[in-house]
């Protein structure tokens, strides 16, 4: 009986009905008719009655998360995709069942509706400047990271070339990012 009469409030999109219903019986399948409650709650955008569906699955019908709560909330899961399939959702909703779906990579992608009202501009810029306080990468440290490299590349070569040479032998390395390092006996020689 319940569970018909919250068939109807959550049909009629009774927010009031429907959460002092919830909050009166705590025997009421929430998963009642696949997941009709949900249904009406998501194609009317009505996200009071999603979250007291959702709060009430999660603290009153499955209070002992076990295996079948388990169960339940892999049904629960299927049941949101298929009511939020080709819905177009308010960010609200989306944040109440964003531990159920993950809208990333979707129509539904909650984060890149988060940084839509933001200035772009803006928040690169201070992306950019947070990267250079945390020394995260970005060009100037990459750059730096390069200009690292080629200099121990050219000592490396330096000192491969002194451990091989002796006294009476020319030795020339091969063309090195612009530079030709000469070695004539024991002196070294950079030509630019």
């Amino acid at each position: 009986m319940t569970s018909k009469s919250l068939y109807n409030f959550c049909g009629w999109n009774d927010t009031k009905k429907v959460q002092e219903l919830l909050n009166l019986f705590d025997d009421i399948d929430i998963l009642y008719e696949n997941g009709a409650f949900f249904d009406f709650a998501i194609s009317k955008g009505n996200v009071e009655i999603c979250k007291a569906l959702i709060t009430y699955f999660e603290d009153k019908q499955f209070p002992i998360k076990n295996t079948k709560y388990e169960e339940a909330k892999t049904k629960l899961i299927e049941i949101l995709e298929n009511a939020t399939d080709s819905v177009d959702l308010p960010t609200e909703m989306k944040e109440i069942l964003s531990p159920y779906i993950d809208f990333e990579g979707s129509e539904h992608d909650t984060l890149n509706d988060s940084f839509s009202d933001i200035d772009q501009t803006t928040f690169i810029e201070n992306l950019n400047k947070d990267a250079v306080s945390k020394n995260l990468l970005n060009e100037e440290i990459l750059r730096k990271f390069d200009i690292e490299i080629k200099q121990n590349s050219q000592i490396k070569t330096m000192e491969n070339l002194l451990d091989f040479g002796d006294s009476g032998t020319h030795y020339q390395a091969e063309e090195h990012d612009a530079t030709n390092i000469v070695l004539s006996g024991n002196l070294v020689h950079e030509v630019l």
